[in-house]
Protein backbone atom coordinates (compact mmCIF):
# COMPACT_ATOMS: atom_id res chain seq x y z
CA UNK A 1 0.00 0.00 0.00
CA UNK A 2 0.91 3.66 -0.82
CA UNK A 3 1.20 6.31 2.09
CA UNK A 4 -1.95 7.88 0.94
CA UNK A 5 -3.66 4.59 0.68
CA UNK A 6 -2.33 3.72 4.43
CA UNK A 7 -3.47 7.52 5.38
CA UNK A 8 -7.56 6.92 4.06
CA UNK A 9 -7.69 3.49 5.74
CA UNK A 10 -6.59 4.15 9.03
CA UNK A 11 -8.69 7.54 8.80
CA UNK A 12 -11.36 5.07 7.72
CA UNK A 13 -10.88 2.29 10.57
CA UNK A 14 -11.05 5.23 13.42
CA UNK A 15 -13.63 6.53 11.96
CA UNK A 16 -15.82 3.10 12.07
CA UNK A 17 -14.38 2.53 16.01
CA UNK A 18 -15.36 6.10 17.01
CA UNK A 19 -19.05 5.13 15.12
CA UNK A 20 -18.57 1.72 17.10
CA UNK A 21 -17.76 3.15 20.46
CA UNK A 22 -20.41 5.65 20.26
CA UNK A 23 -23.52 2.86 19.33
CA UNK A 24 -21.99 0.89 22.66
CA UNK A 25 -22.79 4.11 25.07
CA UNK A 26 -25.22 4.33 27.52
CA UNK A 27 -27.97 7.09 26.81
CA UNK A 28 -27.19 10.31 29.52
CA UNK A 29 -24.60 11.88 31.38
CA UNK A 30 -22.47 8.77 29.91
CA UNK A 31 -22.93 9.64 26.05
CA UNK A 32 -22.44 13.03 26.16
CA UNK A 33 -18.98 12.43 27.97
CA UNK A 34 -18.32 9.52 25.34
CA UNK A 35 -19.01 11.28 22.65
CA UNK A 36 -17.05 14.21 23.88
CA UNK A 37 -14.21 12.14 24.54
CA UNK A 38 -14.18 9.87 21.14
CA UNK A 39 -14.61 13.15 19.22
CA UNK A 40 -11.81 14.47 20.21
CA UNK A 41 -9.59 11.02 19.83
CA UNK A 42 -11.05 11.22 16.44
CA UNK A 43 -9.74 14.45 15.80
CA UNK A 44 -6.02 13.99 17.59
CA UNK A 45 -5.53 10.68 15.36
CA UNK A 46 -6.70 12.62 12.02
CA UNK A 47 -4.05 15.12 13.24
CA UNK A 48 -1.48 12.41 13.97
CA UNK A 49 -1.91 11.10 10.61
CA UNK A 50 -1.95 14.28 8.65
CA UNK A 51 1.12 15.51 10.42
CA UNK A 52 2.80 12.26 10.15
CA UNK A 53 2.05 12.25 6.23
CA UNK A 54 3.59 15.59 5.71
CA UNK A 55 6.64 15.02 8.03
CA UNK A 56 7.39 12.03 5.93
CA UNK A 57 6.80 13.66 2.64
CA UNK A 58 9.07 17.10 3.95
CA UNK A 59 11.90 15.02 5.00
CA UNK A 60 12.11 12.00 2.15
CA UNK A 61 12.16 15.08 -0.62
CA UNK A 62 15.73 16.23 0.81
CA UNK A 63 18.34 13.86 -0.39
CA UNK A 64 20.30 12.34 2.30
CA UNK A 65 23.22 12.84 0.94
CA UNK A 66 23.43 16.61 -0.24
CA UNK A 67 23.48 17.44 3.58
CA UNK A 68 26.58 18.82 4.34
CA UNK A 69 28.45 20.75 7.42
CA UNK A 70 27.84 24.37 8.05
CA UNK A 71 30.68 26.29 7.72
CA UNK A 72 31.24 30.21 8.19
CA UNK A 73 32.96 32.29 5.58
CA UNK A 74 33.57 35.78 7.34
CA UNK A 75 35.91 36.25 9.75
CA UNK A 76 33.24 38.03 12.08
CA UNK A 77 31.59 34.73 11.91
CA UNK A 78 33.86 32.49 12.80
CA UNK A 79 34.62 35.01 15.73
CA UNK A 80 31.40 34.14 16.99
CA UNK A 81 31.08 30.92 16.48
CA UNK A 82 34.12 30.45 18.00
CA UNK A 83 32.54 32.41 21.54
CA UNK A 84 29.91 30.55 21.21
CA UNK A 85 31.34 27.32 21.31
CA UNK A 86 33.50 28.57 24.07
CA UNK A 87 29.75 30.02 25.77
CA UNK A 88 28.56 26.15 25.48
CA UNK A 89 31.82 24.09 26.81
CA UNK A 90 32.26 26.01 29.38
CA UNK A 91 28.35 25.87 30.28
CA UNK A 92 28.52 21.93 29.89
CA UNK A 93 31.54 21.72 31.90
CA UNK A 94 29.77 23.58 34.72
CA UNK A 95 26.53 21.28 34.37
CA UNK A 96 28.53 18.27 34.43
CA UNK A 97 30.44 19.33 37.53
CA UNK A 98 27.27 19.71 39.13
CA UNK A 99 25.64 16.54 38.21
CA UNK A 100 29.23 14.51 39.33
CA UNK A 101 29.23 16.18 42.20
CA UNK A 102 32.85 17.95 41.84
CA UNK A 103 33.23 21.66 42.22
CA UNK A 104 34.32 23.35 39.13
CA UNK A 105 36.52 26.49 38.97
CA UNK A 106 39.18 28.06 36.39
CA UNK A 107 37.76 26.32 33.23
CA UNK A 108 39.84 27.29 30.25
CA UNK A 109 38.72 26.63 27.08
CA UNK A 110 41.27 26.64 23.49
CA UNK A 111 39.53 26.24 20.05
CA UNK A 112 41.08 25.36 16.72
CA UNK A 113 39.87 26.85 13.70
CA UNK A 114 40.19 24.57 10.46
CA UNK A 115 38.34 25.60 7.15
CA UNK A 116 35.93 27.59 8.27
CA UNK A 117 35.11 25.30 11.13
CA UNK A 118 35.58 26.41 15.01
CA UNK A 119 36.41 23.03 16.99
CA UNK A 120 37.27 22.57 20.83
CA UNK A 121 41.10 21.45 20.70
CA UNK A 122 41.77 21.12 25.30
CA UNK A 123 39.82 21.84 28.18
CA UNK A 124 41.31 22.13 31.68
CA UNK A 125 39.25 22.31 34.23
CA UNK A 126 40.04 22.72 38.19
CA UNK A 127 38.44 20.55 40.36
CA UNK A 128 37.43 19.29 44.09
CA UNK A 129 35.86 16.78 44.92
CA UNK A 130 36.44 13.09 45.53
CA UNK A 131 38.35 10.72 43.02
CA UNK A 132 35.69 8.65 41.78
CA UNK A 133 33.16 11.69 40.80
CA UNK A 134 36.58 13.26 39.26
CA UNK A 135 37.45 10.88 37.03
CA UNK A 136 33.38 10.37 36.27
CA UNK A 137 33.41 13.62 35.47
CA UNK A 138 36.50 13.52 33.29
CA UNK A 139 35.05 11.03 31.52
CA UNK A 140 31.39 12.65 30.99
CA UNK A 141 33.16 15.99 29.53
CA UNK A 142 35.63 14.17 27.26
CA UNK A 143 33.01 11.99 25.60
CA UNK A 144 31.01 15.23 25.08
CA UNK A 145 33.40 17.70 24.17
CA UNK A 146 35.52 15.78 22.25
CA UNK A 147 38.74 17.52 22.39
CA UNK A 148 41.68 17.08 25.06
CA UNK A 149 40.41 16.91 28.68
CA UNK A 150 42.81 17.85 31.43
CA UNK A 151 41.22 17.84 35.13
CA UNK A 152 43.62 19.05 37.69
CA UNK A 153 42.61 17.77 41.12
CA UNK A 154 42.75 20.57 43.99
CA UNK A 155 41.88 19.58 47.89
CA UNK A 156 39.03 20.80 49.30
CA UNK A 157 40.47 23.19 52.38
Amino acid sequence: MTSWQEAVFSLCLCGVLTGLVRLLLPSGNWQRIGQTVTAFLLVASILHIVSSFFGQTIHSSIPMNSLEPATVVSEKGLDLLEQATVEQTHHLALQLAQQTGVDASNIRIQTAREHNQVSVKTVTVTVSGEQEAVTTFQKALSHSVGGEVTVERREKK
